[in-house]
């Protein structure tokens, strides 16, 4: 057997499985190509395949027989949501059980995180997936061990893990990534650095750090200060050493973005297989988003086409025909560049990518996009003109009347659309523009995602509050992060000029019935101010 170099974990919980989260295995496709042998171990599928085949489903959700009965692996679990059963749906009470208390609790102090990692749900999920951290990480004996950890309840169980990891495989190197990790602070992670099992961290992309990290530990040291990993001397109040600002310059890494056959053995092939279309947005200036902060110098940088149709095509002579684009959101122009060379190549596919609202996107590019196979994602977050100046999206509702003409034209139907509810300073009437707007173009989207507006700490909003009105509330530990997403740097505020969560509940309510309604308009009723409200006739008209 040979002998591994790295092992890349994707931690649980996530609770979304009809996909596959990319990272590990674009990392390990990388240092595979840099001649190391790594191995991609996925524990959160690892758990929820052993909670499935521990736990009583719930009949009560009306889940066939015959779907529980074939859950004889983790492709068969997948396989499951893919066809619209949501795992959380039939193994919904042992989920919250072991996982609840991490969607409840948001901390960044080492106090807090290892208050999870000893409590009685911790140990049990430890023990659910001693089994595979044996067989799968330990026995490798790795030098390294990577974790990517891209939501906030991951946190702890990461953590939990490498304490595993370390008592059973040491010496071993420990090292955190991902989105987390990059927008965590630098005295935040000298903290863990210092009182939990691990040993260096990587912010921004990861893969030529990664490939530095392990030669070096093979090597017997620690990587150079220009390499891109954080690391800090144990219980010293001053940090020395590596650090992640050395090297500005680092090259960003587009090819090699590919799942190694293992992992695609193990993926139903009515998967959607994502695919790097581009790191960093095109605009980048919206004042609520976080994301354009995890790629270190904010430009972006789309893939060439012909690289991602070399892509698709190894995925599609072994099977594959669904994919989904990783991208901010895909430019018009980029857009329409693979959407042709899709239909030059003849492949017959699906596939679906987030996009802004963008005067580029002509009849005729949409037009191109539907015969090519594509749905897309529309980030709209709201129809009304003060609000979309307030977010700073770049275009106000007669540019967003032009968009969706544009989609009818073309045909282009059968999309979904993203809303924001409770932007700072939005009121009732604002959110009832949107919803109307929404109610009238049902025909070119099927499905509304309304979310409520989550404040993060590194967004313009979050950085400069006072500008937008509102007040950053004092932390404390316990935060519903069924409410924020997963971001760890979410921050609560007081909006004197915004709508109440009553307004903000009836709201992500109306939005649930025009989903369920099809093409009937709904009559909603909502709670405002504590009061029955039904709302305005002109609005469901």
């Amino acid at each position: 057997m040979t002998q591994l170099d790295a092992v890349l974990i994707f931690p649980p919980p996530m609770d979304r499985i009809d996909r596959v989260y990319s990272a590990p295995h674009f990392l390990s496709s990388f240092l595979e190509s840099k001649g190391f042998h790594t191995r991609t171990v996925d524990l959160n599928l690892a758990a929820l395949f052993c909670i499935a085949r521990s736990s009583e489903p719930e009949r009560g959700a009306g889940i066939p027989d015959r779907i529980i009965s074939r859950l004889d692996s983790v492709q068969d679990l997948m396989a499951m949501e893919i066809a619209g059963t949501r795992y959380t749906r039939v193994f919904g009470k042992t989920y919250k059980k072991m996982f609840g208390h991490l969607y409840q609790t948001r901390t960044l102090s080492c106090a807090g995180i290892q208050e999870l990692v000893d409590s009685p749900e911790m140990r049990d999920l430890m023990d659910l997936l001693h089994p595979e951290i044996v067989r799968e990480i330990v026995q490798s004996r790795a030098p390294v061990v990577g974790f990517s950890i891209p939501f906030s309840q991951q946190l702890a169980p990461a953590v939990a893990l490498a304490g595993q990891i370390k008592q059973m495989a040491d010496p071993v190197h420990i090292c955190f990534g991902g989105p987390v990790i990059t927008l965590m602070g630098r005295e935040e992670l000298a903290e863990m650095h210092a009182r939990l099992p691990v040993d260096s961290f990587v912010q921004y992309e990861g893969e030529h750090p990664l490939a530095c990290l392990v030669k070096a530990v093979k090597a017997g040291r620690l990587p150079r200060e220009s390499d891109g990993v954080l690391t800090f001397e144990k219980h010293r109040e001053q940090t020395t050493g590596i650090h992640d600002s050395g090297n500005q310059n680092l090259t960003p890494v587009y090819d090699y973005n590919r799942f190694g056959s293992s992992a695609l053995a193990r993926m139903p092939r009515e998967a959607k297989i994502p695919i790097r279309q581009s790191a960093g947005c095109y605009w980048k200036k919206c004042a609520f988003c976080d994301y354009v902060n995890l790629h270190r110098d904010k430009t972006y940088r789309p893939r060439k086409t012909a690289d991602i149709l070399f892509d698709i095509r190894y995925y599609t002579d072994l099977g594959f025909s669904s994919f989904r684009m990783l991208a901010e959101a895909i430019a018009p122009a980029h857009a329409l560049k693979i959407a042709q060379a899709i239909l030059e190549q003849g492949l017959e596919i699906n596939w679906h990518a987030f996009i802004r609202v963008d005067t580029g996107f002509t009849p005729k590019i949409f037009k191109a996009l539907k015969e090519s196979g594509f749905h897309c994602t529309v980030g709209m977050e709201s129809a009304s003109s003060r609000i979309l100046a307030l977010l700073n999206k770049g275009y106000d509702a007669a540019v967003l009347q032009t968009f969706v003409n544009h989609m009818k034209m073309a045909g282009f139907y059968n999309n979904h659309v993203n809303i924001m509810v409770g932007v700072p300073g939005e009121t009732w009437e604002d959110a009832l523009e949107t919803l109307g707007f929404c109610m009238s173009c049902k025909d070119v989207f099927n499905w509304f995602k309304p979310s409520r507006f989550t404040l993060t700490a590194t967004s313009d909003m979050g950085q400069h509050p006072e500008k937008y009105g509102i007040r950053i509330q004092k932390t404390t530990g316990k935060q519903g992060l069924n409410k924020t997403g997963g971001r760890l740097t979410a921050r609560g505020f007081d909006d004197p000029n915004g709508m109440s969560e009553a307004d903000i509940s009836a709201l992500v309510n109306a939005y649930a019935q025009l989903n369920q309604t099809g093409n009937q308009n709904p009559v909603f009723t909502g709670h405002c101010d504590a009061s029955p409200l039904g709302l305005p006739a002109a609005v469901i008209q």
